[in-house]
């Protein structure tokens, strides 16, 4: 049963469209491949529909997979030096975290966004440990 569901998950991807990026202006970047259909909630319900024990090997597969979404800004925290890491709900009333870290330097208006704000994030799906989606080589697009 597990082959099964990978062989899907694995026939869903080949399926992703070509998307362009807009990246912050000091960042120029194509895009990877990303899927729009593919949100924490989705890949939240697929892991669900296995069995508990076989859920950590499912999260695994979407590791490295290339995301846009637009999010609300949760919080942020001071890390090590210019970095900060950034915490995003897909929605106010979302369980799901998206987490990610970036150097403040480049994204000023971290210091005043207010919490609500909707924000897309670009990046890679680095890590998925329960309700936590962490994100690697994000890059925030904050709307004008």
């Amino acid at each position: 049963m597990l082959v099964g569901i990978i062989e899907l998950i694995r026939q869903f991807f080949v399926k992703k469209s070509k998307a362009s990026v807009q990246t912050n202006p000091d960042q120029s970047a194509s895009a990877p491949d990303v899927d729009s259909k593919i949100t924490p909630e989705y890949i939240r319900q697929e892991i669900d529909k296995v069995p508990p024990f076989q859920q950590k090997d499912i999260m695994k597969h979407y590791q490295g997979l290339s995301i846009d979404w637009t999010v609300e800004f949760s919080s942020a925290e001071e890390e090590r030096g210019d970095n900060v890491r950034v915490y995003f709900r897909q929605g106010r009333f979302s369980s799901l975290l998206v987490v990610c870290t970036v150097r403040l330097s480049d994204y000023p208006q971290l210091a005043i966004t207010k919490k609500g704000t909707t924000i897309r994030v670009k990046g890679q799906i680095d890590s998925i440990d329960s309700l936590v989606f962490r994100l690697k080589n994000a890059i925030l697009i904050f709307s004008n």
